[in-house]
């Protein structure tokens, strides 16, 4: 697994390319067990599949989707839609770096449509791993851990 990591596979794919050649097919099997005696709490393979989506693993996403899905979890779906309202967080990140000031340059709703726009494009590319101002990425991974939160209630914040 770590020559996989080493030639630039993020975790989760280099683990479906693991189970696809049947290296961990004995612990997947134990983690299914695990599974069916308690709560999704206590399922190792979600966590991980969680956390790598928080951090930013584009494909983790779509892996926890066809997880869910295998196991007839109806989130599945909900998961694969992946409906974040980045525009609230584009608003929410400016008013934190921008507060109450009479001199803006758009009066009508009090933003600066330029500098909101920006952070709306920066959140895109947080989205697709590209580098971004830390106050962004931050918020990204925020909206990311609430979303799911809403999603797994049941993990409460050790999930995440």
């Amino acid at each position: 697994m770590i020559f996989l990591l080493l030639h630039g596979l993020t975790v989760v794919r280099a683990l479906t390319l693991l189970v696809a050649h049947g290296v961990v097919e004995a612990q997947a099997k134990a983690a299914s067990r695990a599974e069916e005696r308690g709560p999704m709490s206590a399922n190792p393979t979600l966590a991980a599949l969680l956390r790598a989506y928080v951090e930013g693993d584009r494909g983790a996403r779509l892996a926890l989707a066809d997880w869910l899905e295998e196991r007839g979890d109806p989130r599945a779906g909900a998961v694969r839609a992946a409906r974040i309202d980045w525009d609230t967080v584009a608003r929410q990140i400016y008013r934190g770096r921008n507060p109450a000031s009479p001199h803006r340059r758009d009066h009508r709703e009090g933003y600066d449509w330029p500098e909101l726009n920006r952070i709306r494009w920066w959140i895109d590319c947080a989205l697709l791993g590209s580098p971004v101002p830390a106050d962004v990425a931050a918020a990204v991974q925020q909206a990311h851990r609430r979303w799911l939160a809403g999603l797994f209630p049941d993990l409460g914040s050790s999930g995440l």
